[in-house]
């Protein structure tokens, strides 16, 4: 929607006088926080973002544009229910559990090795690790199994559950409200006289059951659906056949819990998970997988999965392909890197395409009422400074209550030639077609723009090769603090 500046001035003047010209100010917004996506577009902060999808805010002066995700490196032709990081102290590798109830080992090569057939577990089976030398499997129908890398072994179908963890040297596995506990430093003996045993949950401050179990900060964590549960102190005396295991739980915190079983993770010293209202986080890093029903998002309409980023107390949103359903963790030489897998079975890491790859990206700013939302602006121009290693072609547009404004923006730097005595130079083809040459770097792109409205903020949005955001500049003229009617 344009306007012209006489327009402004002249705007809500019922008796017909001019008022005094505004001035054309500039402002400049550099610093990047994080993602707000609780407060409404014009309430959140001038340094937070209200989408930033494909894009992560770094530090002022720096919104980096993340690569999409890599090639798959294997396929499981029976679909994946869920993919397991299993670190074995030989080489990390993945672990699935198949949506035809097989298991299979996948190398970060792309080598696929069958461990069980068809039927051997449901796909509600949960892993855990013992030790860097065993992945323990849980299964609520089929029983408790372990895996060395070459071995599959059943442990005993008779012992079920829905999670399980280790810690204090032990394998701990939960059904329903009853935690199971093997004798200590053992994951397979549940023999009662050598330490092992079982507990119920009885505390009213825990309603339902226990939904996952995570250990960290020297305790298991039993997470349920309302309410979190500390155990620790755990202490065995006597010799066997005479072993008694003690311990304690402490109802930590009730109203809070999670639904979602496998967004519950130890991270460094701190626990995560997903609770109804959204993420409960305090951690450096970590991604979530969830579905996204509305329609921000570059990547395309809800429902598509998207993925929630937490990393240093910023928050931001990936798009890391339409059909993923399951991402996980694997170290890989010390590095800790992030994969997912897909409903065709594909296997690939998270942000693993090249630099030279586009990928769908839309970062959008605060709606900036400058000071007072009663004062009707106009946008004449606007800068868009970033740094790039390849052409990109960004849509940037000027937005406002009213109407959004594509602009006119060269993302490329032109460059002149200058003779010895100071003449430009154009280069012509062989068609006599004269030839422009560009360049990437550091970009100040500035454009003429015409919208107008109480509140305006910018969005960028486009399919390109990874690129990094510095700054955007708008050139803004005010009308008078009421501008009504």
């Amino acid at each position: 929607m344009a306007v012209s500046l006489r327009d402004l001035q002249q705007r809500g003047n019922g008796k017909g006088r001019q008022p005094r010209p505004q001035k054309a100010k500039t402002y400049q917004f550099r610093q990047w926080k994080t993602l707000n996506l609780t407060d409404a577009r014009a309430s959140i902060e001038d340094s937070e973002l209200s989408w930033c999808e494909n894009a992560l805010p770094i530090g002022n002066g720096a919104i980096q544009i993340l690569n999409g995700p890599g090639a798959s490196i294997a396929t499981i032709a029976q679909g994946i229910a869920s993919l397991w990081g299993v670190p074995f102290s030989s080489g990390g590798v993945f672990v699935s559990i198949n949506s035809d109830g097989s298991i299979s080992k996948i190398t970060t090569g792309g080598v696929v090795t069958v461990v069980a057939a068809a039927g051997t577990v449901t796909t509600a089976a949960r892993l855990s690790m013992w030790q860097g030398s065993t992945a323990l499997i849980i299964d609520p129908t089929k029983g408790y199994f372990s895996y060395d890398g070459t071995t599959f072994t059943t442990i005993s179908a008779s012992q079920k559950g829905d999670a399980i963890a280790v810690f204090e040297g032990r394998a701990w596995i939960s059904s329903q409200r009853t935690i199971t506990y093997t004798a200590p430093n053992t994951f397979n003996d549940f023999t009662a006289g050598n330490g092992a045993g079982s507990t119920i949950i009885t505390d009213a401050a825990f309603p339902g059951n226990v939904v996952a179990l995570a250990s960290t900060l020297e305790a298991l964590w039993i997470v349920g659906q309302g309410g979190i549960e500390q155990l620790a102190n755990v202490t065995a005396s006597g010799v066997a056949p005479n072993v008694i295991t003690s311990f304690s739980i402490t109802n930590i915190v009730s109203d809070l819990g999670s639904n979602a079983q496998n967004s519950v993770i130890p991270y460094f010293r701190a626990l995560a998970l997903f609770a109804p209202f959204g993420p409960w986080v305090l951690s450096l890093c970590l991604l979530f997988l969830v579905t996204y029903t509305g329609t921000q998002a570059q990547a395309g309409a809800g429902p598509i999965p998207i993925v929630i980023g937490f990393t240093k107390g910023k928050v931001f949103l990936a798009s890391q392909g339409t059909t993923i359903k399951w991402i996980t963790t694997l170290i890989v030489n010390g590095v800790a890197q992030a994969w997912g897998a897909d409903t065709a079975g594909h296997i690939f890491q998270l942000f693993g395409a090249s630099n030279a790859t586009a990928t769908p990206y839309k970062i959008q700013t605060r709606l900036f009422d400058f000071g007072l939302s009663t004062t009707m602006k106009a946008c004449y121009k606007i800068g868009f400074e970033f740094q790039a290693s390849a052409q990109v072609n960004p849509t940037v547009t000027v937005d406002s209550e009213f109407a959004s404004q594509t602009t006119a923006i060269s993302a490329v730097d032109t460059l002149t030639l200058i003779n010895a005595i100071g003449a430009t130079l154009q280069l012509q083809n062989a068609a006599l077609a004269n030839l422009t040459i560009t360049a990437q770097g550091m970009v100040l792109a500035r454009a003429n723009v015409n919208m107008w409205g109480h509140f305006l903020g910018v969005t960028v949005s486009g399919n390109d090769p990874p690129y990094r955001i510095q700054a955007i500049q708008l050139e803004v003229v005010e009308s008078r603090t009421w501008s009504f009617p």
